[in-house]
């Protein structure tokens, strides 16, 4: 089976540990599986400590995504045409990828994976190096996260696995 947290993992904490979903879903999934984690100095200074930290595993709240997802979306809106251009084209070139890859599509053809590494190497990882380059999934709870937000992560090749009723079940 594939294993959400492995021994080689390694997440960046800022969830308060006194709630249920940092303490079973952080705290608890990372010492059982082996992995390490980093300890945020503050959320003021988190994308710093992200920097620092270079975590495969973040789990949040939608907060933070939504934040990234925005501070993307408003560089788009004020960027030079041809910028913002290259920026929804490889959003558009993630999202297919994204969908490839859950195979709701097509598996990517020669000149769509040409198209999509090009688009990787100039714009979407440049996106994810925000989150330290090296976030291979997030996961994230306390409140759904909004559609477009899960949409645009997947796109720039960092899944996230939404969890719900943590406090209930734990």
């Amino acid at each position: 089976p594939k294993e959400f947290v492995r021994e080689s993992d390694r997440s960046l904490s800022f969830l308060p540990w006194a709630h249920s979903y940092g303490q079973t879903c952080e705290l608890w999934s990372m010492m059982s599986s082996g992995a390490s984690m980093g300890i945020c100095r503050g959320v003021p200074v988190i994308l710093e400590d992200l920097q620092h930290v270079k975590p495969t595993n973040l789990f949040s709240v939608p907060t933070l995504y939504k934040k990234v997802y925005d501070g993307v979306h408003n560089l788009m809106e004020t960027a030079p045409p041809l910028r913002k251009k290259l920026m929804t084209n490889a959003l558009a070139m993630g999202n297919e990828k994204a969908l490839a890859d859950k195979q709701m599509r097509q598996p990517l053809g020669p000149i769509e994976r040409i198209k999509f590494a090009a688009m990787d190497r100039l714009v979407l990882s440049k996106i994810r190096g925000r989150f330290g380059g090296n976030l291979i999934r997030g996961f994230s709870g306390g409140a759904a996260c909004p559609s477009e937000v899960v949409e645009f992560m997947d796109s720039i090749g960092i899944p996230i696995c939404e969890g719900y009723g943590v406090s209930e079940t734990s």
